[in-house]
């Protein structure tokens, strides 16, 4: 591999290792997040579960036309998040 090629690798590698710290840290708020709602919901007797709000968010992403790629990682995000909202334990 030439050099310039290596550089433009290492400028790219570190290019997704600055946009995982940034999801590291949004993903950690909509945690703290997705506590509050629990907390809320349970403590005025709302049930844990919202079908039309996880609908309602996939039809704003389908409008925004989200690659697959996206699409799926937002689906597993909404599923941990559901879990913590529900006090399910969240598989690995």
């Amino acid at each position: 591999m030439d050099g310039n090629v290596k550089q433009k690798l290492k400028t790219l590698r570190c290019e997704i290792d600055n946009c995982d710290q940034q999801l590291i840290q949004l993903l950690k708020a909509r945690e703290v997040i997705a506590i509050k709602v629990r907390k809320l919901k349970r403590g005025n007797f709302i049930a844990s579960y919202d079908e039309s709000r996880e609908q309602q968010q996939a039809e704003v992403r389908q409008s925004q036309n989200v690659s697959m790629f996206v699409e799926a990682c937002m689906q597993a995000i909404v599923k941990r998040s559901r879990d913590l909202i529900i006090n399910k334990r969240p598989r690995m």
